[in-house]
């Protein structure tokens, strides 16, 4: 989320790799079309719920890159 919202993504990931925490989808046992699809419903189920606070209602799921997004996961 912080690279589609325009925050300090590099910072991001510098913390989970410090942490050692576990993120790739294969490691996590996450299917790539999971993760895109959840990322794609993710602006409407924020405005279904009245979630008005999720910065998630300003991701535009037309401008997701599926490759990007993976990329993005799996470094």
């Amino acid at each position: 989320m912080s690279y589609l919202q325009g925050n300090d993504f590099q910072r991001a990931k510098e913390t989970i790799s410090l942490a050692r925490t576990r993120h790739r989808l294969e490691d996590l046992g996450v299917k790539r079309e999971e993760v895109l699809e959840s990322l794609r419903r993710l602006q409407s189920y924020t405005i279904e719920q009245n979630h008005w606070y999720s910065q998630a209602r300003f991701v535009d799921p037309a401008k997701i890159d599926d490759e990007e997004i993976i990329g993005l996961l799996n470094w």
